[in-house]
């Protein structure tokens, strides 16, 4: 990992710095599913999002030779 990723600002704004994920795919002509995001409390994913995020990554060279 090169850098840590961003923390989690909302449904649609975390992870990546260049660009934006969401964390879930929810297309923009269903409003109903994107409004529940904003009624329910997801801060909870969000932090744990953050802590796996935070998880440093390591290459097992066994399997990178098989």
């Amino acid at each position: 990992m090169i850098y840590t990723p961003m923390p989690w600002k909302n449904f649609k704004i975390g992870s990546y710095w260049l660009r934006q994920t969401p964390i879930s795919k929810i297309y923009a002509e269903h409003k109903e599913a994107s409004s529940l995001y904003e009624y329910n409390d997801v801060s909870t994913p969000m932090k744990v999002l953050d802590l796996l995020g935070q998880v440093p990554w390591r290459i097992n060279k066994k399997v990178l030779d098989v």
